[in-house]
């Protein structure tokens, strides 16, 4: 959850994409709600798949900072993800540079269970990818920008 939590010092008025069962979770789920998070069904099908991208546009049109893992959750260090259609459907339909961001730090505090290793957690925020490409061009570039740079990070971390 660090991941989480940390972007709101360095993105003051982000809005995350997040699954419907996290909404559950008391005072982080009422928080979500009440800053309009963009809450995704992911049973839902393209009907979510739409609401999603509905939902983004407004948020973005108030100049809110829109987060999403593109793998739909947070992976495990060293483990390339499986990246999921709604970051290649809100990058097409937003039609404005995606920035990927890089981190090591599931490997300080993972995303399953309560240990928690020292060491440095660190952000690091890519090369912007600009507007306008194909699909899969967008995908292999976002994958390739973020697996390499975290994979960078593990390995100075080590």
């Amino acid at each position: 959850m660090f991941d989480v939590f940390s972007q709101f010092v360095w993105l003051p008025d982000s809005c995350w994409v997040m699954k419907k069962e996290l909404m559950w979770i008391p005072f982080f789920g009422w928080y979500a709600q009440k800053t309009q998070m963009i809450i995704v069904d992911r049973e839902g099908g393209s009907a979510a798949l739409k609401r999603m991208v509905k939902d983004a546009l407004v948020r973005f049109a108030d100049n809110r900072q829109l987060v999403i893992f593109p793998e739909g959750h947070r992976g495990e260090p060293g483990v390339a993800g499986d990246y999921k259609p709604g970051v290649a459907a809100l990058y097409r339909e937003l039609n404005v540079p995606c920035v990927p961001v890089a981190t090591n730090s599931g490997v300080h505090w993972p995303a399953h269970g309560f240990l928690r290793k020292p060491g440095t957690i660190v952000f690091e925020f890519l090369e912007p990818i600009p507007p306008g490409l194909k699909r899969a061009t967008f995908m292999d570039t976002l994958k390739t920008r973020i697996e390499t740079a975290s994979d960078g990070l593990l390995a100075e971390g080590l």
